[in-house]
C-alpha cells in the first residue's frame, strides 16, 4: 500500500495525529514519510537527479491537499490551521530546511543534514499561535467520516492560486466599476 492512503488512514482514525501540541502531526510526517523513505529530493526536484522529470511526483503535496480537504470538512478537529499546512507545502519545496532534503533518513544522516540545517518543525513549533486553529476542540470527533464525493472537494487556492486569495487582490479585482452612462468601450473588461 502506498504512503498516501496509509497516512490518511492514520489521520482519520487518530485524534493525536491531528494535534500540534502533542506533535502528533509531526510524528505522523516523520514516521510515515521521512523514516519510511519517501524520496523527497527526487519527488520535489531539489536533489542530484533534479533534471530527471520522470522522478518528480507531488505525492506529499497531494497528501497535504487531502489533509486540507479534511480540515475544511472538520474545522474543529485539527489543532493546526491552513497557514500551518501552507507553510509546510512551501518549505517542502523551498529547500530552506533540512527536513525534506535527501531521499532517505540514511542519506540525511550520511550528509549530516541535521547538524548543518534547521528543521522545518522549528518554524512550525506549537508555540507559534498564528499556526493554531482557534476552532479546535479536543472533544471533536475521534474518528472522522469524510464525504469523498468530488462536489465536496475544493481547490486549495492558498497553495495553487496564492495571488487570488482575498488578502492579496489581483489587478482585475481592483478595477473600477464602469460609470453609469459612460462609454462602454472605456469600461474595464469584466469577470
Amino acid at each position: 500500500m502506498s504512503l498516501l492512503p496509509c497516512s490518511l488512514h492514520v489521520l482519520i482514525y487518530s485524534l493525536t495525529s491531528r494535534a500540534v501540541l502533542l506533535q502528533g502531526f509531526q510524528v505522523l510526517v516523520e514516521t510515515d514519510w521521512l523514516d519510511f523513505g519517501h524520496k523527497f529530493a527526487d519527488r520535489c526536484g531539489h536533489g542530484e537527479n533534479s533534471e530527471d522529470v520522470n522522478e518528480r511526483c507531488p505525492v506529499f503535496l497531494q497528501w497535504l491537499d487531502c489533509v486540507h480537504q479534511l480540515q475544511r470538512q472538520f474545522p474543529c478537529s485539527f489543532e493546526f490551521n491552513e497557514a500551518f499546512l501552507v507553510k509546510l507545502v512551501q518549505h517542502t519545496y523551498s529547500a530552506l530546511f533540512g527536513t525534506f532534503l535527501c531521499n532517505s533518513g540514511k542519506e540525511r544522516e550520511d550528509r549530516h543534514v541535521q547538524e548543518r540545517t534547521c528543521s522545518v518543525w522549528s518554524l512550525l513549533r506549537p508555540a507559534n499561535r498564528t499556526l493554531r486553529n482557534m476552532l479546535y476542540s479536543s472533544h471533536s470527533e475521534i474518528v472522522l467520516h469524510p464525504v469523498c464525493h468530488v462536489r465536496n472537494l475544493m481547490l486549495w487556492t492558498a497553495v495553487y492560486l496564492p495571488s487570488s486569495s482575498p488578502t492579496t487582490p489581483s489587478d482585475e479585482s481592483c478595477a473600477p466599476y464602469p460609470v453609469p452612462g459612460g462609454n462602454p468601450e472605456d469600461a474595464p473588461l469584466g469577470r
